[in-house]
C-alpha cells in the first residue's frame, strides 16, 4: 500500500505575510537565477509568469517549426519532494541567502508524524518532503530543487530547450531529442527528489510533424 503524507498544517496568516515581505528585496535575484539559463527557463517567478512560458514555447515553434513539444506531469510534487537539497542551494544562488532564517523557521525542525495503530503500536513518519500549504516560499522552494534537474537534462541534451512554470514543464527540440530528454528527467527526477512521474499524461504534440515520425 503506497502512503502520501501530506506536509504539516499550512502556515497561518502572519506567516505567510512576513514570508512575502521576505521575498520582496530578493525578488530579482530570483528571476536572475531562474532566466539566466540561455536554454533554460522557469517563469513562475516573472511578471505574467504562464503566458511568459506560453509566448516562449509558441515563439520557439515559429522559429522551428520542424520541433516537438513534450511535457510531464509530476506526481504529488508538492507532496513527496525531497526538500533536502534546498538547503545548499540556498546558500549558493546569488541574493537567495537573505532568506535563510524564515526557511529554516518553517522547515528547519523535521518533524515526525505519528499514525496510531491499535494492536500493533504507532507508526512514526520522519516528514523530510513536501512543502506546506499555502506557504509563500513552497513555489520557490520547490522551484529551486526542480530546477536543478531541468539544467542537468539541458546539460545532457546540447540542443534541448527548457520552458517551465512551476512544475508544468515542456521540452522543445527535434524528434530524437525531446523523448530522450523527457525519460532522462524522470530518472533524474526520480533520483534527486524521490519524486514520481503520472506517466500516463506524458504529452508530445507539434503542429508539422506526424504521429508516426515521433512514434519512430
Amino acid at each position: 500500500v503506497r502512503l502520501i503524507f501530506i506536509p504539516t498544517h499550512p502556515t497561518d496568516v502572519m506567516a505567510r505575510w512576513v514570508g512575502r515581505l521576505g521575498l520582496v528585496p530578493h525578488k530579482a535575484a530570483i528571476i536572475e537565477y531562474f532566466t539566466q539559463h540561455e536554454r533554460v527557463k522557469q517563469f513562475a517567478f516573472s511578471k505574467g509568469g504562464a503566458e511568459a512560458a506560453f509566448a516562449h514555447v509558441q515563439h520557439h515553434l515559429e522559429i522551428n517549426p520542424t520541433h516537438l513539444v513534450g511535457g510531464n506531469d509530476l506526481q504529488s510534487a508538492y507532496n513527496e519532494g525531497d526538500r533536502s537539497p534546498m538547503w545548499d542551494l540556498l546558500e549558493g544562488v546569488p541574493g537567495l541567502a537573505g532568506i535563510l532564517p524564515y526557511v529554516v523557521a518553517i522547515y528547519g525542525v523535521v518533524a515526525w508524524i505519528v499514525l496510531e495503530r491499535p494492536g500493533i503500536g504507532p507508526l512514526r513518519v520522519k516528514n523530510g518532503t513536501g512543502y506546506r500549504q499555502g506557504c509563500v516560499l513552497a513555489a520557490l522552494l520547490f522551484c529551486l530543487v526542480l530546477h536543478v534537474t531541468l539544467l542537468d537534462v539541458a546539460a545532457r541534451n546540447p540542443s534541448l530547450y527548457i520552458s517551465a512554470f512551476v512544475d508544468d514543464t515542456k521540452f522543445l527540440g527535434d524528434v530524437a531529442t525531446v523523448p530522450t530528454a523527457l525519460g532522462t528527467h524522470a530518472g533524474l527526477y526520480a533520483l534527486k527528489t524521490r519524486g514520481a512521474m503520472n506517466l500516463d499524461k506524458y504529452e508530445v504534440y507539434s503542429p508539422t510533424v506526424r504521429l508516426d515520425e515521433v512514434r519512430a
